[in-house]
């Protein structure tokens, strides 16, 4: 991805800063303050990275209109976002989402076993988030991350069940390891 990335002029970016760029909801809240140059950060980056990816995986991106309406919508809710309650709900869902083996990719398995476990790890997910005991204290941050993962949820997981409190599942790191290399 880096080489990519410095293919279309985005020097000194590696993956970890991309993927800071599109997780926009665990910035400062000053980011809310320069929106404009931020989508255009936005649009670049997404673009450059779907650029580096293969026609299957830019179906599990979402895309760079999809993450500037949710930059939009957080924004509009950033005084009733807790991050603090955000970030200590995350070791419970990443353990809550480990222990769950349906989501678990085999190396070297093709599109179609990616995309099956990457979906299954959405949906866990979702389920993890709604058990979740640390968002339970911070309802209007549950509410956002659900708004959020609508907006971002990528087309070829289909749609999503729909239980009480879905939650959203912030997009880990999945695709560094398959793009551009």
């Amino acid at each position: 991805m880096k080489a990519c990335l410095e293919q279309n002029n985005i020097i000194g970016t590696d993956e970890t800063a991309v993927d800071t760029v599109l997780d926009f909801y665990s910035q400062n809240p000053s980011t809310c303050g320069v929106i404009s140059q931020y989508k255009e950060l936005l649009t670049c980056v997404v673009d450059v990275s779907l650029n580096c990816l293969s026609d299957d995986y830019k179906t599990l991106f979402a895309s760079a209109e999809q993450h500037s309406s949710a930059l939009t919508y957080f924004c509009s809710r950033i005084g009733t976002f807790d991050s603090a309650c955000f970030d200590g709900s995350v070791a419970e869902l990443e353990n809550c989402i480990s222990d769950n083996k349906a989501t678990l990719f085999k190396e070297g398995a093709g599109f179609e076993e990616f995309k099956t476990s990457y979906c299954a790890r959405l949906n866990t997910g979702i389920d993890c988030f709604t058990k979740n005991t640390k968002l339970s204290s911070c309802e209007d941050t549950r509410t956002t991350l659900i708004e959020l993962y609508k907006i971002t949820k990528p087309p070829t997981c289909g749609t999503m069940r729909v239980v009480s409190h879905i939650l959203l599942l912030i997009l880990s790191v999945v695709f560094s390891k398959y793009v551009c290399y």
